[in-house]
């Protein structure tokens, strides 16, 4: 974001919701889901799984969930995201599906951010496991 202007920032500061406490053995989606928000991890740890299989894990400073955001509307959730039982909790902001396809139409702060990552889960989303 450092690049991004401060009107801009400002705006998508607005947007976010949070931070919100996630406690340990929680899920914050599921697959199949619809995907109404993108998330930032602010603490803790989220693991992604598809199929009972771990995909990846989220830490301070990541984001998931936007591979589900990118159309004009919201799609379903292509993975779930837990909170593993016995973890610390997880804290997490959370930016709407509408907040982000603006973001993203304006050429935003976020469009920075996710476009090296949205061909990847794209792409995992097809993916055999």
């Amino acid at each position: 974001f450092d690049e991004s202007p401060p009107a801009a920032l400002a705006r998508l500061a607005r947007e976010f919701q949070g931070p919100y406490l996630v406690p340990p053995g929680r899920t914050i989606f599921r697959q199949g889901d619809t995907g109404d928000f993108l998330y930032f991890v602010l603490a803790g740890e989220v693991i992604t799984s598809r199929g009972g299989k771990e995909l990846c894990r989220y830490h301070r400073g990541d984001f998931f969930g936007e591979a589900a955001l990118l159309g004009k509307r919201p799609c379903q959730r292509i993975f779930t995201a837990d909170v593993r039982r016995g973890a610390a909790p997880v804290a997490v902001l959370r930016i709407p599906h509408a907040a982000f396809v603006e973001d993203l139409a304006e050429g935003g702060p976020l469009t920075e951010l996710v476009a090296p990552s949205r061909w990847q889960y794209l792409a995992s989303a097809t993916a055999p496991l």
